[in-house]
């Protein structure tokens, strides 16, 4: 306590923050915050590869699941009109004219677009003791297994799929 002509005075200490310190806090929150953003950032790009990937898979399978039912009801051997490493043409039991293409990276059915976005895709032909037939196939009559082969690439993550698809009539025709 400080005396000054007969008055007496307490010297408060004041309770605060300095300069320093508050730059110290802003400097360190900035950081913080940049780190912060820095994983969210990555969170969403990782989000959004990851349903990208989805809608691929999901569109493939669309198609898979499309094609594999067409071609299980093909009429019968003698009703392929056409088939080669990029397309298939046949009748199925209703005797409607079925038609795939493989074209600028999608696949068309009738004209109809299926799936695009495609990497890759290509029909493979197998005969009775599972020989691979050449493309086209000279004798369609001969194919009774045909393969699908898709590739997709997704974020430079490569996606593959196969199926084999016996039709149904075929059996009743060996």
């Amino acid at each position: 306590m400080k005396i000054f002509k007969d008055k007496a005075y307490e010297v408060k200490s004041e309770s605060g923050m300095t300069l320093i310190e508050l730059i110290l806090v802003m400097v360190l929150v900035a950081i913080l915050s940049g780190f912060i953003s820095k994983i969210i950032y990555y969170e969403i790009k990782t989000y959004e590869m990851i349903a990208d990937r989805k809608d691929e898979l999901q569109s493939s399978r669309y198609a898979f699941h499309v094609m594999t039912r067409d071609i299980r009801q093909i009429l019968k051997p003698d009703r392929i009109f056409h088939a080669s490493a990029d397309s298939l043409t046949f009748d199925d039991v209703d005797t409607t004219m079925i038609s795939y293409k493989y074209q600028n990276y999608q696949i068309s059915r009738n004209g109809d677009l299926l799936v695009d976005g495609l990497s890759d895709f290509y029909f493979r032909y197998f005969d009775d003791a599972g020989i691979a037939l050449s493309t086209p196939v000279a004798d369609p009559t001969e194919i009774r297994v045909i393969e699908l082969n898709l590739s997709n690439t997704v974020h430079s993550q490569v996606i593959n799929a196969k199926i084999k698809v016996t039709p149904r009539n075929f059996l009743n025709s060996l």
